[in-house]
């Protein structure tokens, strides 16, 4: 091996055995020694700037489920939604037991009378004359000079009558008395004449509180020539 101990870098061009004009010293290179012992690290050196950020790496997998937490607190109540259609009507029941028999009913009365007179003339003030013309097998009521006789009890009165003036033009009126005396409310009222009928009628609900005789009377200021004059009367209680 040839060695530049001049260190001309001409003479490294230059061919073997004389470079550069001197004397060339050949040398045999022995063994490699052995590796000397690894020194001390040296200390560490400033941290260098960092890199850019890297790509991101895959999802990893889905953790566990975590356990269910506490009900939370009940909210306010909604709005009431619309009502629904109606249900199809459902199938009829069993009729249920008869029940027990009730209390037997009171009978119905059956209590009616009809009085009544013929054509007859009346004077000024006077019973008008009636008899019993019809009643109910089983009436309570009896008919006796001119006037109908009613028990205690509720009943509906009717009384009436037709008829003419005897002499001119004159009121015709009929009055109601109770136990003899006028019922101050029940008179009745119509214009009549020697050819013209006056015709007078009235339907009413009397409490009888005790025996009482029912009857009617001209109440007119002249003589009146009476055509059926009439009382009906029906027991209600």
């Amino acid at each position: 091996m040839f060695f530049n101990w001049f260190n001309n870098p001409y003479c490294n061009s230059r061919p073997t055995p004389t470079p550069c004009g001197r004397p060339s010293i050949e040398y045999i290179r022995g063994p490699m020694g052995l590796v000397g012992a690894t020194g001390p690290m040296g200390p560490m050196g400033p941290q260098g700037a960092q890199g850019p950020q890297g790509i991101q790496g895959p999802t990893g997998p889905a953790g566990a489920t975590g356990a269910t937490g506490p009900i939370g607190p009940q909210g306010p109540q909604g709005i009431q939604g619309p009502t629904g259609p109606a249900g199809a009507t459902g199938a009829t029941g069993a009729t249920g037991p008869q029940g027990p028999q009730g209390e037997a009913g009171t009978s119905a009365l059956v209590d009616a009378l009809y009085a009544s007179g013929g054509t007859q003339s009346v004077a000024t003030g006077a019973i008008i004359p009636i008899t019993s013309t019809a009643t109910t097998p089983t009436t309570t009521m009896t008919v006796a000079n001119n006037a109908v006789t009613l028990p205690v009890g509720t009943y509906i009165v009717t009384y009436g009558a037709t008829g003419t003036a005897d002499t001119a033009t004159a009121t015709m009126s009929l009055q109601l008395y109770a136990n003899g005396a006028a019922i101050a409310t029940e008179i009745l009222n119509d214009e009549a004449s020697p050819t013209e009928s006056a015709n007078v009628s009235k339907t009413i609900v009397y409490n009888a509180t005790a025996e009482t005789t029912l009857s009617i009377h001209n109440a007119s200021t002249a003589t009146i020539n009476f055509t059926g004059a009439n009382i009906t009367v029906q027991r209600l209680a």
